[in-house]
């Protein structure tokens, strides 16, 4: 098993060349390979894990978008604070300032990892309308919603995710995983 990063953090990925290359064992002699956004996917296997630490949002999709289909273990570093805890959500996410060696133990919760489920267009919708900003007075009105209902649905869905606050920050956050999990679902299903 090979851990593949992919970073467009120039720093990021010297740093960790660097800690490789100074302490093998520190990794559990697992072999860790580095990449820009200029990498080659000829050398990854289905068994190895794939972790990205892309900042844009449109580029860490369109990296998901091309290694969906060569991997099942993809793990996001992402840098919000309160995404410390890992969500058993596909794909998987681990806070930016995680060790290779909890990188490395993620492996054992991949296999308790579900794969994504359909985004309903029901569930896209509320939270696409969230992300644009509109209260929930509108969205109740604009998709004939009872609001009980949809204060449920918001809070399954920030609970699946690992959010502990249901608040604007986390509708942000909420959208883009429900984009990666439709954009895996529907690779996957094609």
């Amino acid at each position: 098993m090979t851990i593949h990063i992919i970073s467009d953090n120039q720093f990021f990925l010297i740093g960790i060349t660097k800690r490789v290359t100074e302490e093998p064992a520190y990794y559990d002699s697992h072999p860790v390979k580095t990449y820009d956004l200029n990498f080659s996917t000829a050398k990854m296997l289905p068994t190895d894990i794939i972790v990205i630490f892309i900042h844009n949002k449109v580029t860490r999709m369109r990296v998901l978008r091309l290694l969906t289909s060569i991997s099942d273990n993809i793990v996001i570093m992402v840098d919000s604070v309160f995404e410390q805890a890992l969500s058993l959500s596909y794909p998987l996410r681990i806070c930016s300032k995680s060790t290779l060696q909890e990188i490395v133990g993620v492996r054992k919760k991949m296999k308790c990892v579900h794969f994504p489920r359909k985004v309903s267009e029901k569930t896209y919708n509320i939270f696409s309308e969230l992300y644009k900003g509109k209260s929930i007075d509108v969205v109740v009105d604009a998709l004939n919603l009872n609001l009980f209902n949809l204060y449920n649905l918001k809070k399954r869905i920030f609970t699946h995710f690992g959010f502990k606050n249901i608040n604007d920050k986390g509708v942000l956050h909420c959208m883009e995983y429900l984009e990666m999990s439709r954009l895996v679902y529907n690779l996957q299903h094609k």
